[in-house]
């Protein structure tokens, strides 16, 4: 993972200030939407838009805590495009597909879909081979 095609792509998914002000200001107008559409006496909202406030909210939190962006998996930042269309995102693409992979009781733990991805296997085992630590917890 020390290639330097993986530091270009980490380089790549880096970050800036804009983007960080950007997804602040979505972030923001999701959480006024949110809590406008429950507000006024209105039955409360449902479970779904509950959890995406709740989303929201950490991802506003994580980024005053300067945690933003990275995995809560693998400690490997989030794709700057994935974080671009899914601001509260918590994990990168190939761990948020090991989440979604059904999982088999007596197969390998491992999805055949974790292939390439540093942290395959368990992400303790993923953090010290690849010396990233998980800063999003």
């Amino acid at each position: 993972m020390n290639s330097p095609t993986a530091a270009g792509d980490r380089a790549a998914r880096h970050l800036t200030p804009e983007d960080l002000a950007g997804l602040r200001a979505g972030l923001d107008e999701q959480l006024r939407f949110h809590r406008e559409r429950s507000a006024g006496g209105r039955p409360a909202a449902p479970a779904p838009a509950r959890m995406v406030v709740a989303d929201v909210e950490a991802a506003l939190r994580r980024m005053d805590e300067g945690r933003y962006g990275g995995c809560h998996r693998c400690g490997l930042p989030v794709e700057r495009q994935r974080l671009l269309i899914v601001p509260q995102a918590r994990y990168c693409a190939p761990c948020q597909r090991l989440r979604a992979a059904p999982r088999p009781a007596t197969a390998d733990p491992v999805p055949a879909a974790a292939a390439g991805h540093p942290v395959a296997g368990s992400a303790t085992a993923g953090r010290r081979a690849t010396g990233h630590q998980a800063a999003d917890r």
